[in-house]
Parts: C-alpha cells; structure tokens; sequence
C-alpha cells in the first residue's frame, strides 16, 4: 500500500488501473461539478440577500437549448473564475482566503442554529404552509422522501477522503488521519442535522423554494448554462458510486490473499451487491401491499445470511497493525448496501447523463490513458531491460 494517497490511490493497488481510473474521473466530475452547483445556487442567495426573489431575474434565458441548460448564469461564472485567480495566484493566500470563508461559514451555521431554536416554532415540524397541496407530519413523504432527501445532499460529504493525502505530512499518520476524517464527518453531521431542525423550524418545508440549499473555466461554463438539480443529481451518483467502490475495495483488501480467498471475496462482493440491487429495485418499482414487504424482508435477510456466511467461511487475511475499520465485514457491507440503495432513489435522466459521461471516460481510457500510464511505462521498460539482456547473452555466446 502507497503511504499517502486517497480513493484513486486505494482502488489502484486493490482492483487495478481500470477502477482506479473510472473511479479517479467520478472524483473529478464530483469536485467539478459541485463547485458549479455551489456557484449555481450563490446566484439564489445573493438575490434573497438583496431582495430578488426569483434568481431567474439575473440570468439570460437561451431560446433553443433544452430545458434545464438554458438559462445563463453569470453572476456564478464570475465567482468560479474570481475564486480560480485567487487559487492560481498563490497558495499561501488562497489557504488564507479558505480559511477565512469557513470561518464565515461556521459563524453562519451557528448563526442560524441559534436562531431556530430561539425563534423558530416546533410546530412547523409538522405542519406545512400550505395543507390542501402539501402533506403534514413530521415525515411527509414517508421513508422514501427521507431517502430520497438523503442521495441528494450526499455531495455535502465529498473531499473528506482528501486528507488521507496529508499522511506524508502529519507526525502520527495512524493515529491523526483516522481522528481528523472520522472526526470531521461527526462534526459536520452534526452540524447539519442541527442546521436542517432550525431551518425546518423557521419554516415548514414547503415554503422553501426549490433547490435553495445547497475547476477553472470548464466549471464556469457547466455553472453558466446547467440547472441545479442536473448538477446536484450528476453528483450524488459521482459520490455514490465512488463510496461503494471504496466500500467494496476495503472488504477485498482484507479478505483476499490466495486465489481462492479472491474468488471467494469477489464471489460474495457480487451476491451482496446483487442482493442490495434487488432490494432497491423492489423498493422503488413494486406497489405496495403485504407481498413487497414480503419480498424486502427476504431480501434483507439474503443479504445479511450473505455477510454472516462470508464472515464465518473466509477468514481475514490482513488485519491492520495500528488503526483498521472495525467490525468487518459488516460496516463496509453496510456500506455497500446503503450505496446501491441511495444509488437507486435518483432519477432515470441522472444515469442517461452519467452513462454519457463513464463511456467518454472509458473511451479516454482506451485511446489515451492505459498507454501513457505508469504500468504501461514500467511494462515497456521492463521489456527494454529482458530485451538488452538477451542481445548481451547473444553476444557473450
């Protein structure tokens, strides 16, 4: 294993370059487009900030483009490429600048939190603004709504696995990593659960508006033309898929050795996924009634039978000196499954895009990458090296 790196790096040395790589381009699609959805939605609260309601007031509607691509936004253009100048200027104090919006953005956080719960009313929780149009209780829309709610803001959680890069630069990596990821997720979790109690406090949630929450040029040019809901959707997948490749890659990693160990792991790897999938499918397609939850809860418990029998059959052939992910198999198990599970609440249109996007990547992969990469380049000079030793062989003969 490298001694720093993140998913890309993990992947790499676990499933090979082609993972490695479709997983590498998701987190650039992630980073990419969630910064033009971030600079999207900015349009939105400026106006709200200054009185407009409607940011649709400030951006230029294209006749003949698509819906959804057709509204120029250029006050969040201006603020990708006046925040990429800043980066490109100097690190020092573009480090400066990130430390000072965070810290602009936690006082906001803690702002709102505050006033929630001061002078918000619990009874919003449960009561819409508008009861003849909207649902009322404290789950409106029932499990499916708090799942759906869940795939769309996992962009909130993109950038974590980024500071396992930091491992060549911290005194105890084993110890500091672990702490500083696991530590940042609670902490944020926290902070945005408490965020979405007062906002929800302050407002029932249907009177906000929709979509109000929330490199270089070609992230100004997705941010100048693309809607919200495209970007958010696009990343949700983005993030999605890549933690249910790590998920995946974790429980190989400390399960496979031998051949039959990795036949084994990759044979359960693909039941559990399978199984997750099925779930997901009825979840989402099957009426309900008596013989979907029938079918749920039998899917569950293949599932689960699937992770005890793993567990039991394949013993695990690495186990961490220092600092490792506790109870395996059955937290990156559960990983897995809840992917493949928030995976299946986005839209049709969301994959028709995303399918576009991984063929583009494999096409790049095939024409350009899996011949300028660094095992193509250790092969070729491997190669050079057999063949000047057998010319040398022949001319000592």
């Amino acid at each position: 294993m490298p001694v720093a790196g993140g998913a890309f790096s993990y992947l790499r040395v676990t499933f090979g370059e082609l993972a490695a790589f479709l997983t590498g381009a998701n987190l650039i699609m992630e980073y990419v487009f969630s910064n033009a959805a971030v600079a999207r939605s900015f349009t939105a609260y400026l106006g709200t900030a200054v009185g407009v309601d409607a940011p649709s007031k400030w951006r230029i509607v294209v006749p003949g483009l698509p819906k959804g691509f057709n509204e120029v936004d250029l006050v969040a253009v201006g603020v990708i490429l006046l925040i990429t100048v800043c980066i490109c200027y100097s690190t020092k104090e573009s480090s400066s600048v990130n430390m000072a919006l965070t810290a602009v953005h936690v006082a906001f956080i803690l702002f709102v939190i505050v006033m929630g719960f001061w002078r918000g009313d619990a009874r919003n929780l449960t009561t819409p603004a508008d009861p003849g149009r909207n649902p009322g209780g404290f789950f409106p829309h029932g499990a499916a709504g708090v799942f759906n709610g869940a795939a769309m803001v996992y962009l909130s959680y993109i950038g974590y696995d980024a500071v396992s890069t930091m491992a060549e630069e911290v005194e105890r990596p084993s110890r500091d990593i672990p702490v500083g990821v696991s530590g940042s997720v609670v902490l944020v979790t926290l902070l945005y659960c408490l965020m979405a109690a007062s906002m929800s406090m302050l407002l029932p949630y249907d009177a906000f508006g929709p979509m109000a929450w929330s490199s270089g040029v070609f992230t100004a040019a997705l941010a100048l033309f693309t809607e919200l809901d495209i970007l958010l959707n696009l990343v949700c997948i983005g993030t999605l898929f890549v933690f249910y490749m790590v998920a995946n890659a974790v429980v190989y990693r400390r399960y496979a050795a031998g051949p039959s160990s990795s036949r084994r792991t990759l044979a359960f790897l693909l039941a559990f996924s399978l199984a997750a999938l099925c779930f997901t499918l009825l979840w989402k397609l099957a009426p309900h009634g008596g013989a979907r939850t029938g079918l749920l809860v039998a899917c569950g418990a293949v599932a689960v039978a699937a992770v005890g029998a793993f567990q039991v059959l394949v013993p695990q052939a690495h186990r961490p000196e220092l600092w490792g992910v506790p109870a395996m198999p059955w937290v990156p198990a559960a990983s897995v499954f809840l992917n493949v599970f928030l995976l299946g609440s986005l839209d049709r249109p969301s994959y028709v895009r995303f399918g576009f996007f991984t063929a583009a990547a494999l096409l790049v992969y095939v024409l350009y990458s899996v011949h300028a990469s660094y095992d193509a380049e250790e092969g070729g000079e491997a190669a050079a090296l057999d063949g000047a030793k057998v010319l040398d062989d022949d001319c000592k003969v």
